[in-house]
């Protein structure tokens, strides 16, 4: 039987990744709003984890793993890596486990292929719409 990848292991990655990704904003490579929708999406991650331990431990209904997988794709997996460690949670069912880290992998090749030119053109006209709404929702709010 394989050993998972251990924890310090795995919080180097973390650790790496979001450094990566902040010196390229640093440097001007990359927009700051991929860092913040990172961190939006971990602390989701982080606090589902919790819960999905805490209602383990007392019973109720659970968080189910393909929400957990979907928030790790979409940018969550930092979080849910440190959720994993912290509440002790989902890390010794192999099949879980294994789900997960390609949730990683594919956000990693996502994250690469934005800095593609298709993958910069895209990301930009996908931060530009949420600033339009954004903005949109602000303007209607200032009218009410």
């Amino acid at each position: 039987m394989r050993k998972p990848i251990s924890e310090k292991l795995t919080l180097l990655i973390v650790f790496a990744f979001i450094g990566a990704l902040g010196l390229a904003i640093a440097c001007g490579f990359y927009p700051r709003e991929v860092l913040w929708w990172i961190m939006a999406t971990s602390f989701l991650s982080l606090a589902l984890y919790a819960w999905d331990k805490r209602a383990a431990v007392n019973g109720r209904q659970r968080i189910s793993e393909a929400t957990l997988h979907f928030w790790s794709v979409s940018g969550g997996w930092p979080g849910a890596v440190l959720g994993q460690q912290l509440f002790r949670h989902k890390t010794t069912k192999r099949a879980f486990r294994n789900r997960f880290w390609l949730t990683v992998f594919v956000n990693a090749l996502l994250v690469a292929w934005t800095f593609t030119d298709s993958g910069v053109h895209l990301l930009n006209l996908t931060i530009d719409t949420a600033r339009d709404y954004t903005d949109s929702g602000i303007d209607l709010l200032q009218r009410l």
